[in-house]
Order: structure tokens, then sequence, then C-alpha cells
């Protein structure tokens, strides 16, 4: 039945989108629907082909719902195909435009201070890890150096030591023959039996200090007892054990 009641018998009543208060066409409500201007139109009447409007080839109405081909000018439509119409929407979407545009430029320059601050961060991490690799190789350098000079002074004490060492030996073995040469452990056993309360057995083996506290105290028992106690353990080590009895009270 279409859109504009029982009475419509428009063929074109599917199409047409232009009612009157009720909802029905005008034209429409009566028998007299051939009259309307779209039908004639529709039926090749000719109104869109005759159509005066400049802007009809951009119209999304033209040509089912135009009505206004002669007076193209009082169409609702017709202000939204001006040139000055245009001109302000092409204003506003250029205005859009330059703003999306600034906003992107914006977005890409934080972007690329983003990837700058990254870059920094990554080359001054990397210096810092070059300063730390030249440092630790300074620390491990010098403990290094540390090391061998702990070492070196080592060698050095071992030489020393082993050269007094090897000096106190030669004098020991020098000082050693001349004993061996000089001392006999019977004289001095015999000069610490008898002469011993006087100290001639201290002086006899070079004691001199020995020999003076002897003598001075010679008055009394006690030097001559030890001496007697002397005499008789040199008599019982023989002359190697006495020579190195007297090596060991001597001071190199």
């Amino acid at each position: 039945m279409g859109l504009f009641g029982k009475k419509n018998n428009c063929k074109f009543k599917d199409m047409c989108n232009i009612a009157g208060v009720d909802g029905t066409c005008r034209f429409c409500a009566t028998e007299n629907y051939q009259d309307c201007d779209l039908y004639q139109d529709w039926s090749g009447g000719g109104i869109n082909e005759n159509n005066q409007c400049p802007h009809k080839d951009k119209c999304p109405h033209f040509p089912v719902t135009c009505l206004w081909g002669n007076d193209p000018e009082s169409c609702f439509h017709y202000d939204q195909f001006e040139p000055t119409s245009y001109d302000n929407s092409y204003s506003s979407c250029g205005s859009n435009y330059d703003s999306y545009d600034s906003e992107k430029n914006e977005y890409e320059q934080a972007l690329q201070r983003e990837v700058e601050v990254d870059e920094s961060v990554k080359a001054a991490r990397a210096k810092a890890e070059v300063e730390r690799i030249k440092l630790q190789q300074q620390i491990d350098a010098a403990e290094q150096k540390a090391k061998l000079a702990e070492l070196e002074r080592e060698r050095k004490n071992e030489e020393e030591w082993q050269e007094r060492q090897d000096k106190k030996k030669a004098a020991i073995a020098k000082h050693r023959e001349e004993l061996e040469n000089s001392k006999d452990y019977r004289i001095a056993a015999v000069l610490a039996i008898l002469l011993g309360w006087i100290g001639a057995h201290k002086f006899y083996i070079g004691k001199y200090t020995s020999g003076v506290v002897y003598a001075i105290f010679c008055w009394a028992w006690i030097p001559g007892i030890l001496g007697i106690i002397t005499g008789l353990k040199w008599l019982s080590k023989g002359q190697d054990k006495f020579i190195d009895e007297l090596i060991d009270d001597w001071d190199c």
C-alpha cells in the first residue's frame, strides 16, 4: 500500500519522501497524484531535465526528490553548496587539518626527544661502563704492581737474610778454626779445677768480665766450687763439644 495510505496509487510512492504534515503527499492523498511534479519528472515529464540548479551534480537529492529545478535558491540544500559555504567548510577542514598536523608534529618531536634522551642515556651508560672498566684495569694494575713489589721485597729480604746467615756461618767457621787452634779443653778444665776460684779458666776462654767477677769474689767459696764443676764438665765433653759451647756463648 506504500507510505501514503490506501488511496495512494502513485507507482513512485516508495521513492518519494516529500510528505505533508499528516505524513501523506498532498497529491497522493487524492486521485490527482499524476499532477505531482515529481510524478511527471519520474515519468519523464522533464522537471529535473530542465533543472537550473548549478549544484545539481553535487546534490545527493537530485533527481529523486528535487522540486526546485526552476527555483533552486529556494531549496534548503542550496546554501550547502555555495562557494562561501564550501570555503568555510574548507577553512574548517583546513583548521582541523592544521590542528592535527600540529599535534602530529608535536608527537613526532616528543618521540624524537624521547629517542634522543634514550640515546643519551645509553651513551652515558656506555661511557660509565668504559670508565668503570678503565678504573678496574687501573686497580688491577695497581694491585699487580703492589704484589710484584711485595714479592720483590720478600726476595730481597730473603737474599739479605741468606747473606747474613752465610756471613754468620763464615764467621762461626773462622772463629771455630781459631778456637780449635788456640784453645784446648783439657787446659781449660785443669785451670777451672785448680784456679777456678780466681777465674783463671774464664780468662783462658776469653770471658774477661766473668774472670774479673770470679777474682773479686775469690775470698768466697762459691767461685771455687763453680770452677770445679765446670772443669769436670769440660773433661766429660771432649774437645768438639767444648768448642761448640764456646761458639754458642760467642756473640758474632
